[in-house]
This record gives structure tokens, sequence and C-alpha cells, in this order.
């Protein structure tokens, strides 16, 4: 059996944290410690600190990039990091019993295919508007690509590869879940396969406030 994944994925500044962050207090697994940012409203962004670096070895946040070799190293790679994960390296996981995987970063979605190989996979694309992608970058004192520039180049790559292998997933535009986030979190939640306690759907949705963006 293969381990269920749920990759969160979009560019930077499109909401992801927010996403990601509530599905870890619905009950979804994502290990930690997590990457820590210089943003006061976002401390937290969500990404495990040892996926982010899985991913980093494969991508270039300069050029948006593959940087690997060849899609059978990052394949047999994946295929490594699932063990790691099913053999409990990371901490206490048991794939029959236990909710969903949760994961998150930006350029996870260069490497879809070998995820869809290793895992169970199940992506939500978070949406936002590029001109709130690159306010909010602009905010954070960020680079271009992690701005309007780089979310068309995300978007793209990201799209082009849930066609070309008809992985499963689901849109979830930020301003709605914003708006809507009890509605909006409950469909997520449901996609997911996870049925959270009524304290962990409690904790999500006091995650989720206009003020984590």
């Amino acid at each position: 059996m293969k381990p269920r994944l749920v990759l969160v994925s979009g560019p930077w500044s499109c909401g992801s944290t927010a996403v990601t962050g509530a599905l870890v207090h619905a009950g979804l697994i994502g290990f930690g410690p997590y990457f820590q940012t210089r943003d006061p409203l976002t401390p937290n962004s969500f990404e495990w600190l040892v996926f982010r670096d899985w991913c980093m070895k494969f991508t270039s946040q300069q050029s948006l990039a593959l940087t690997a070799t060849s899609s059978a190293v990052v394949r047999d790679a994946a295929a490594r990091f699932r063990d790691e994960i099913v053999q409990q390296r990371y901490g206490s996981y048991d794939p029959l019993l236990d909710p969903p995987l949760v994961m998150k970063y930006a350029l996870s979605c260069l490497l879809l295919p070998a995820f869809a190989d290793a895992f169970e996979l199940r992506v939500v694309v978070v949406t936002r508007p590029l001109a709130a992608i690159e306010a909010t970058s602009l905010r954070r004192q960020w680079g271009p690509q992690f701005g309007a520039a780089g979310a068309q180049v995300i978007y793209a790559q990201l799209f082009g590869l849930l066609v070309e292998y008809g992985i499963p997933a689901e849109l979830l535009h930020f301003p709605a879940f914003q708006r809507e986030p009890a509605l909006k979190l409950d469909e997520l939640l449901r996609g997911c396969g996870h049925v959270p306690t009524h304290a962990q759907r409690a904790a999500a949705l006091a995650f989720v406030r206009p003020s984590k963006v």
C-alpha cells in the first residue's frame, strides 16, 4: 500500500501556507520541524524542512527549473524517501491507520511524476490572483521569482504536468477559502479522505484568518 500524500501546490505567496497549516491543524501528518521565515505575519511556512531540502536537491529557486540529471534519478530518490517515511525515520507513521501525509514546497510541482509513482498522490492547487501574489511578495521584500513573474512560471509548469500525467488534483481559490473557510475546509478534507475530530476542525478554522497571508 502506497502512503497517501496530499501535496499543497502553488507558487510562493499564493496562500499555500494557510492551507497547509489548516490541514495540519485538522490532523493530517506534516511531521515538522518547519522552515521559519522572516515574515512576522507568516513566520511558520509549514514547509517540512526535510521535504524542502529534498526538493531543493533537484530544483533551483533561481531558475524555477529542474536541476536533476534524469527523471529516473528523481523517481528512485522519491521511492527511497517514501520508504524512509514508512520505516518511521521521521516520526511515528502507519500508512494503514494514520491520516494522509501533507507536504508543501513551491517547486515540488516540478517533481509531480516522481511523487505520483511513490505515493497515492492528491494535489491541492492553491490559486490566487497574480496581483495579490505580487503584493504579498513586495510586502515581504522578496525577489521577482517569489512574486507574480515566478507564479506565472510555476502555474504553467504545474498545470502542464497535471494535464500530461493525469494526476488527481483539485483547485482551491484562496480568496474563496478566506471568505468561506468552514465550507472550503470541509470540501478539502472530504477530498483528502480525512474526517477530523471536532477539536481538530475548530483548530483548523481558528488558524485560517486574513492576517495569515
